[in-house]
């Protein structure tokens, strides 16, 4: 398939091979059997441009097929990079708003997460007082465990004086019960001389 004609191919005829000046030089040379005459020549170079006519025509065709092979082409490819385009401008558009989605969610996560750091401080500091109470309470409960410390040593002292003291305390009723049992023996000897003497004054 010829595409174009270069100027140095210009005269040359591919059907037989020998280009349209050397037919005439030929005309020229040799012995006169082989010289053409002026009306074949003229015959031969009206031909000669009819074919390449023929050709150029040819090759314009061609051309033209190609030119709208590739016009076609160009406007399939338009269409599809305008589909393409489209295609993509929506999809941003839709990553678009996805993303805004997406940053309003993160400034809604931000603002807990800001309150909920709030709520942590404040949290931090009531733990830090309670802390601070536990300590003066654990100093306090120190304090009361050695006033219980010495409570319980007072009260170990006075177990044993009570001790001491029950101790005094059953040999003084030990006491009390043998000067009563005493105290009944000399009643009851009392009385029986008591009686006798009554005995005695009645009898006389």
């Amino acid at each position: 398939m010829h595409i174009g004609i270069k100027p140095k191919n210009w005269g040359y005829d591919p059907q037989i091979n020998t280009p349209f000046w050397g037919i005439a030089k030929n005309a020229f040379k040799g012995d006169i059997a082989g010289v053409l005459s002026g009306h074949t020549l003229i015959a031969r170079t009206n031909m000669f441009i009819e074919q390449r006519i023929d050709q150029l025509e040819n090759i314009c065709v061609e051309h033209g097929k190609q030119i709208e092979m590739i016009a076609t082409g160009l406007a399939s490819l338009t269409t599809l990079v305008q589909t393409g385009f489209a295609d993509v401008q929506e999809k941003l558009v839709v990553i678009t708003n996805q993303l805004d989605d997406h940053d309003i969610r993160f400034d809604r996560l931000e603002t807990k997460v800001d309150r909920l750091e709030v709520g942590f401080d404040k949290l931090e500091d009531k733990v830090e007082r309670l802390v601070v109470r536990i300590d003066r309470i654990e100093v306090r409960l120190d304090k009361l465990e050695g006033r219980l410390e010495k409570v319980e040593g007072r009260l170990e002292r006075l177990e044993g004086q009570l001790e001491k003291l029950e101790e005094r305390l059953e040999k003084v009723e030990a006491r009390l019960d043998n000067l009563e049992l005493r105290m009944d023996q000399r009643f009851d000897e009392m009385n029986h001389q008591f009686q006798e003497l009554v005995a005695l004054i009645k009898s006389r």
